[in-house]
């Protein structure tokens, strides 16, 4: 019997993993995120009335519950705030959608905004002794709702 079968050297995973304390007071990028949705990307986005402004940035359709976009930070517990900036990227098909930014911490609903095109929002939340903290994307639901795309667009993501 080959005794090498099913033995391997340990290898680099590619999950990602928890943030450390070094990355708190910068704006996060895609490179921080645990999870994320296929087809988000980092990228210079011009919102309301700031141009170039970096962000991470992807499409969305979903309506309320259903298919939501949610990007996921592990935290481990390492930071006390979160602060975020959140629009609709000028460039978004739809006009008429209403973009919803839901926060979750430790599987637990902490709070949601919501910002029309040419507005920008903002959270700024305690986080200590968070571990999961999830970002959820959809648009409010309406009458017109899935009518339409947006880009969203993640802006100054920062811990400290």
């Amino acid at each position: 019997m080959d005794d090498s079968i099913g033995a391997s050297e340990p290898v680099e995973s590619e999950t990602p993993t928890a943030l450390a304390a070094d990355v708190a007071g910068r704006p996060l990028t895609l490179s921080n995120v645990f999870k994320y949705p296929d087809g988000w990307k980092d990228g210079r986005y011009d919102v309301a009335d700031q141009k170039q402004a970096t962000g991470i940035g992807g499409l969305t359709t979903s309506c309320g519950d259903f298919n939501q976009s949610v990007l996921e930070l592990r935290l481990a517990n390492n930071f006390s705030r979160f602060k975020l900036e959140f629009g609709e990227s000028n460039s978004s098909i739809s006009s008429d959608e209403v973009l919803v930014v839901r926060i979750d911490t430790n599987s637990q609903y902490r709070d949601q905004k919501s910002t029309k095109l040419n507005q920008i929002a903002a959270f700024d939340l305690p986080v200590q002794k968070v571990n999961a903290l999830k970002i959820i994307v959809t648009l409010k639901e309406s009458t017109t709702c899935g009518s339409g795309t947006v880009e969203a667009v993640l802006m100054n993501m920062v811990l400290s």
